[in-house]
């Protein structure tokens, strides 16, 4: 089983792109931060890919700095720059969620007329 869960903020705006064959997609970066050994705090940054209308959801309601929580798969790409195989990891998103609120008590809570549907429609993922 391949699922992985983010919960982090967008480290830029998201990106919406359109292929050849006409489907769309929208790339996303996001940073996650946790406490390692010492209480460090550590960010890992991660890539991100949402196709069709849910990438077209994280275009419309996401933006640099907003907190998003992101359930998907973990997938290995690779490519070749300057004659060398780089190796790298993106998580396509099956979900994306609002955080209602975060881990330092606050809350950001989107207002009701930003909703692309009814907040009692249960819940807020697309």
């Amino acid at each position: 089983m391949n699922i992985i869960i983010i919960e982090g903020r967008l480290t830029r705006d998201p990106e919406s792109k359109t292929t050849q064959n006409g489907s769309t997609y929208t790339t996303f970066y996001v940073a996650d931060d946790r406490i390692a050994k010492g209480n460090e705090k550590k960010t890992t940054f991660h890539s991100c890919i949402a196709w069709g209308k849910k990438g077209e959801f994280v275009s419309q309601y996401f933006a640099k700095g907003k907190p998003i929580n992101v359930i998907g798969n973990l997938q290995m790409e690779k490519y070749e720059k300057d004659g060398q195989e780089v190796t790298f990891y993106r998580v396509v998103a099956d979900q994306v969620n609002f955080v209602v609120g975060d881990s330092s008590g606050k809350t950001e809570k989107p207002q009701q007329n930003d909703l692309p549907f009814p907040e009692d429609d249960g819940g807020l993922s697309f």
